[in-house]
């Protein structure tokens, strides 16, 4: 009879190394932070809020709700298109707020220390379940 052997591939052939591991979700993080502070300079920066914020959101938005009441048949026609632009901002701004909202965790002070710690205990108790 003949005797099969089986290659035996090493554990770490299989999973890649836990190090691999921490250092890609601490380089996804930083680059996190990175989008993060990109983001509060550019909404802090005043060009942004005059031109942006109060002008192409909230003035432009004002003056087309004010159109929707007016009686004009030129307007009247155009009626979804101006929907659809005050949506088109609203949506900005929902997605800026929800961006603030996400990425802001990202620049809490400690939280890459707390993400090292927890990504160093999940790798000893891979390792222990690996002994």
């Amino acid at each position: 009879m003949n005797d099969v052997q089986l290659d035996v591939v090493p554990t770490d052939e299989i999973f890649p190394e836990q190090s691999t591991i921490i250092e890609t979700t601490l380089e996804e993080f930083d680059m996190n932070v990175e989008k993060a502070e990109k983001l509060f300079r550019l909404l802090n920066n005043q060009d942004f809020i005059d031109v942006i914020t109060e002008g192409y959101i909230e003035k432009d938005a004002e003056r087309l709700g004010g159109l929707l009441t007016t009686s004009n048949r030129k307007v009247e026609e155009k009626t979804d298109d101006i929907v659809k632009m005050i949506l088109a901002k609203r949506y900005l701004r929902k997605w800026i707020k929800n961006q603030t909202s996400e990425l802001g965790n990202y620049l809490v002070p400690g939280q890459r220390e707390a993400l090292v710690k927890e990504l160093e205990e999940m790798e000893a108790e891979m390792e222990e379940n690996n002994a």
